[in-house]
């Protein structure tokens, strides 16, 4: 199949995107599609060149992430409209919140719209479209059954979007009873907070972030794309939430507990892996659940646009 890449990365300041566009890649290319024939700035004008690029194609995929929010990706509706070939998204989100605009700018993705977290597809399916819950390409960038028990010392953090002082005193604890602290960088603002702490940091990029959870004892994280691929490699995950988001539902459907703040102060980092894995069970039978759904996903685009 011959298909377009609506890149969501070429221009893009939450890292967090590099993560589910390579993982969307990988999991397209697994499933037959090769690599894309023609790739797009997702963020930029497009130009009368590009849409005709466009409309030679079989397709255009959209790898996910919060495409759904208009103001957070205005090129692409000026793209959307101009295609005369199906948009297809594999792991569609409204960003924070949702509003009328986005609801209608729906309209121009193919049908079933694969969604990413149980209140986006909730949402459009209220307002009239056929959708299919089918996850996010992160939560498939390993394929742990059950979380792993690592004795590294190490825990890995990646600092939340607010609300961060009690993270940052999370830290100071876990380098005081001798664990030795990564500091995962998703947004460039957070090096200056952890400058002056002995930590090391971990540039985010999408091998090594996935290979960085992987080998950690447990993830402390605010961010959705630090969280689910710790999930993927069987990491635990202490999430703290320091907002209110529409996307986190994507966790509590999978059973990860979420933290307050404020609960950071009590927690005993030598004895929190016992709550973290206590929902194992219930956390992997999701897990499989999605990966079966976003198969079949695939499967069914590969069907219908060869």
């Amino acid at each position: 199949m011959k298909y377009a890449l609506a890149s969501i990365t070429k221009s893009c300041t939450n890292l967090g995107n590099l993560l589910i566009e390579y993982n969307a890649l990988e999991l397209l290319k697994k499933n037959g599609f090769g690599e894309p024939t023609f790739v797009f700035d997702a963020f930029e004008d497009p130009d009368q060149e590009i849409i005709a690029k466009i409309n030679e194609l079989d397709s255009v995929i959209v790898p996910g992430c919060t495409t759904l929010t208009a103001k957070y990706y205005p090129k692409i509706q000026d793209v959307l409209p101009q295609t005369k070939v199906p948009v297809v998204n594999i792991g569609a989100a409204f960003g924070s919140k949702y509003d009328d605009e986005s609801i209608e700018f729906a309209k121009y993705y193919h049908q079933p719209v694969g969604t990413r977290d149980p209140i986006s597809n909730e949402v459009l399916s209220r307002a009239g479209y056929q959708t299919e819950f089918i996850g996010c390409p992160t939560l498939f960038s390993s394929n742990a059954t059950k979380f792993n028990y690592n004795h590294s010392g190490k825990i890995s953090f990646g600092l939340g979007i607010e609300n961060i002082d009690e993270q940052l005193k999370l830290i100071d604890e876990a380098i005081k009873v001798g664990y030795k602290v990564n500091v995962i960088i998703q947004v460039e603002e957070q090096r200056d907070l952890v400058a002056d702490k002995d930590v090391t940091i971990i540039e985010y990029e999408p091998k090594g972030v996935i290979e960085e959870v992987g080998s950690s004892d447990f993830v402390v994280t605010g961010r959705l794309h630090v969280a689910l691929p710790s999930i993927a490699t069987g990491t635990p995950v202490l999430f703290v939430k320091t907002i209110e988001d529409t996307r986190f539902s994507l966790l509590e459907y999978l059973h990860i507990e979420m933290f307050k703040p404020n609960e950071l102060k009590s927690i005993d980092l030598n004895n929190i892996r016992t709550r973290l894995v206590r929902n194992e069970k219930m956390v992997y039978d999701r897990v499989r659940e999605l990966r079966s759904r976003y198969q079949a996903y695939l499967d069914r685009l590969a069907r219908n646009f060869s």
